[in-house]
């Protein structure tokens, strides 16, 4: 019971954390043993792991309906329409990664100023 409870409360906390830093700090933080650790990371990439599969058969439903609902020349204007948003979203993530990168080299290089 007690580690059903720890694995719930595991996967409460680890649900909404996509970074790896922040999942190490919650196994420390839980103080984990390496076999619930190693329990709780393979539970953790199977529920990633299904979670990619559903959302995959979620779209290719969705897609198959839209067909026999949607005329053929609707559903090319919808693929199109749906290829132009996710290069908008591409050259939009392109972008704030090299705002990102460029934050990090100068405040990488303002803490290097501090410290001389």
């Amino acid at each position: 019971m007690k580690k059903l409870v720890l694995l719930s409360l595991s996967l409460l906390l680890f649900a909404g954390m996509a970074s790896a830093e922040r999942g190490k700090a919650m196994f420390d933080e839980l103080n984990l043993t390496e076999q619930q650790r190693t329990e709780v990371e393979t539970l953790m990439a199977d529920h990633h792991k299904r979670m990619a599969d559903a959302r995959e058969q979620v779209k290719t439903e969705t897609h198959d309906k839209l067909a026999d609902i949607l005329s053929e020349e609707q559903m090319q204007q919808w693929q199109e329409m749906k290829a132009e948003k996710q290069q908008r979203m591409q050259k939009r993530h392109k972008k704030m990664k090299h705002k990102r990168q460029y934050k990090k080299g100068k405040m990488d290089k303002q803490s290097e100023n501090t410290t001389d």
